[in-house]
């Protein structure tokens, strides 16, 4: 049905992807076989809005969204054990997920808030390990919960997301998010 919209939208020229909202996502098992054809890009940023550090990182990915690409790239938030939707975390071109009890944030291993997954393929139909480009911090802007450095020198996720647009592998592909963990939020 969300596909069949997105398609309508997209042949009307409203883009596709601003304003969805895909709320209490139920977890499936993956039983698809990989292929070659999903070559898109997956961008998952996973906040939470009581998290101060989520809340901090809300303009750069919204900056980050908005930057120019030369390959197609989906972008998603998801919220980690948040009851409610959080404008602040809203951004075009960004589908919003309402993960209530944490489903999605075990399965893609994001135990931190914020922290970015660069997956190839899409990780929602069919979620492996092995596509996994990069995982971790989006930057080295926290050092700590309210500790930061004045200006990022570490920008981890933007390289990854270049490395694949060269065909190169994300280096680092891993690194620790600093933020609050999801497990706080638990209900």
């Amino acid at each position: 049905m969300l596909r069949a919209a997105g398609l309508l939208l997209f042949l009307l020229g409203i883009p596709a992807l601003a304003g969805w909202k895909i709320s209490h996502f139920t977890g499936k098992e993956c039983k698809c076989a990989a292929t070659s054809a999903d070559t898109g890009w997956t961008v998952v940023f996973a906040l939470n809005s009581t998290c101060p550090l989520s809340r901090q990182y809300a303009p750069e990915i919204k900056r980050i969204v908005s930057l120019p690409r030369r390959m197609r790239i989906r972008f998603y938030v998801i919220q980690v054990n948040d009851a409610g939707q959080d404008s602040l975390f809203s951004f075009s071109n960004t589908r919003v997920v309402m993960d209530e009890k944490a489903t999605l944030a075990a399965r893609f291993h994001l135990n931190t808030v914020p922290a970015v997954l660069v997956y190839r393929g899409n990780p929602f139909d069919c979620y492996r390990p092995e596509r996994v480009w990069y995982q971790g911090a989006i930057d080295n802007w926290a050092i700590s919960l309210g500790k930061h450095r004045l200006q990022v020198t570490e920008p981890y996720m933007l390289r990854a997301l270049e490395a694949a647009e060269r065909g190169m592998p994300a280096v680092p592909a891993f690194t620790r998010a600093v933020g609050c963990y999801t497990e706080t939020f638990r209900h």
